[in-house]
């Protein structure tokens, strides 16, 4: 599976969350900001995905194995048990951030560092592995569109350096990083008399580049 197939992936990805799985997930990250929950997710589609699409008995993909968000792999043949050898024959890695939009200042990048620091780990570990990255983010903004826009003073190009933002080619270009998940009206969701009334939540597929 190349980064074109890669692509289409998320761009399946995202048609499967929009279908109802997203708004699912919205409401658990505004619970908690586990990122295992989102990880086990993404595995369990890009399992099914590259099933149909890739080898049907020996494409596998797997969440928080190796401490490592999403890795995933096409093996030669049947394996008795995981391992980093070619029998399993992993080829990529993914990692995750789950950032809230409403957070400090500086988290957000603070965020991003951490996947770039993510991803270099396992670029010197596994130095053949295709190395991506999943930002997810959480907006409870009337407007959220301010929060995923790519330039401005609030923009994430100062951020994204050594990620490269990749679009699904089913999708029209667009300047934001960011695609559109979920929309909940939280009140539906929590009796608190503050919830938001527009929470949304975005991802991004980012291809890292290793440091600039």
């Amino acid at each position: 599976m190349d980064e074109d197939r890669l692509r289409e992936w998320f761009g399946s990805f995202l048609d499967w969350l929009a279908a109802g799985r997203g708004g699912e997930l919205l409401e658990a990250v505004s619970d908690c900001a586990h990122e295992q929950h989102l990880n086990a997710t993404t595995a369990a589609h890009m399992r099914l995905w590259g099933r149909r699409h890739v080898s049907p008995q020996h494409f596998w993909a797997r969440s928080e194995w190796e401490k490592k968000d999403l890795t995933w792999g096409v093996a030669p043949e049947k394996f008795e048990g995981w391992s980093r050898d070619e029998v399993t024959k992993p080829l990529g890695v993914v990692e995750a951030k789950l950032a809230y939009w409403h957070e400090p200042n500086g988290r957000h990048a603070e965020r991003l560092n951490t996947l770039r620091s993510q991803l270099s780990v396992s670029g010197e570990k596994w130095p053949d592995l295709w190395l991506h990255g999943l930002l997810w983010l959480v907006s409870y903004e009337q407007e959220p569109e301010k929060c995923v826009r790519l330039d401005g003073d609030e923009g994430w190009a100062s951020s994204l350096a050594g990620l490269t933002p990749l679009r699904p080619p089913s999708l029209p270009a667009q300047e934001s990083p960011f695609y559109l998940v979920a929309e909940r009206d939280l009140r539906e969701v929590w009796p608190r008399s503050d919830a938001a009334p527009k929470a949304t939540l975005y991802v991004s597929l980012l291809r890292y580049e290793g440091q600039q």
